[in-house]
Formats: structure tokens, sequence, C-alpha cells
């Protein structure tokens, strides 16, 4: 995946707290940052609701809606210098830091740019990969309570 992401922390958040990722620029601290996979971005979940007919065959389809959408963003991080591993796990943790639903995720796709209001879901997961001290792979899932992709930065 070659398309640029950010993980932007709050609308209102220094620029500090919002994470670019896979354009090859670094992050202050030098460390670059690349999405291998994004799921969920192109999909929604259709929530169709039935009730079963009385006395006959078959069932009544009445409302049908969107569920949230689910992002997973999993990738791995370059480190500049084995010595600031641990600033990059605090940065990346600090632009997952969508708890409230200021957060989003920024797509800069071909079409141009969409994104999506985000919370956080469940914890981010950050490890070290084997034989590569510079190197972190790391996971992490938010939830959209709004199943739309809204246009523009």
């Amino acid at each position: 995946m070659t398309t640029r992401i950010d993980l932007v922390n709050s609308a209102d958040a220094p620029a500090g707290t919002t994470l670019r990722m896979n354009d090859g620029t670094a992050d202050a601290d030098g460390n670059l940052w690349n999405v291998q996979q994004l799921t969920g971005w192109g999909s929604r979940q259709a929530n169709v609701q039935t009730a079963k007919r009385m006395a006959t065959d078959g069932v009544i389809v009445t409302n049908a809606t969107y569920g949230p959408r689910l992002l997973t963003l999993t990738g791995v991080a370059v480190i500049a210098a084995t010595s600031d591993w641990w600033e990059a796990m605090a940065r990346f943790e600090s632009a997952c830091d969508h708890v409230t639903a200021d957060g989003k995720v920024r797509v800069y796709e071909p079409g141009g740019t969409r994104h999506a209001g985000t919370r956080l879901q469940g914890q981010p997961r950050i490890q070290f990969m084997s034989g590569s001290p510079r190197s972190l792979s790391w996971s992490v899932t938010f939830l959209c309570p709004d199943p739309d992709l809204q246009a523009g930065a």
C-alpha cells in the first residue's frame, strides 16, 4: 500500500498528534511509518431487520441500515536510532488515542482525500520485529460510528 494515511488524534489537536504514514516523510524524531494493510476502508456492514411472517413461510424485510465501520491498520515503523524506540511507541499511542469522536483516519486516494471519524477499539499493539532492533510492527483497530467516508481533509 503506497497511499498516504494520517492518524489525527483530534480536530483541534496540535500537529504533533498527527501521524503521517506511507509518504516517505519522517516524523519529528526521524522515524518512518508504513501501513502494510488497511482493512474495513472499502466496506461497511449492512444490518437488515426482518420479522417472521405469521402463519406462512418467509419473512418481512423491514428497515436496512449500515452498522459502524471497523478499520484495522497494520504496519511497520523504521526507527531512526535504537535509543528512540520508546519515543516512537509513545508517538504512535498518542496518535491512536481516539477515545472520543474527535479522532479521524484520513486516506489520500487517487480520486481525492476521504476521512472517517474514529474511536479507538481495543488497545494498539506494538512489538519488536525479530532480527531488527530498529523496526517495530504495529496494529490498531478503530470503530467508526458513522459508516460513511467523508470527502476532504
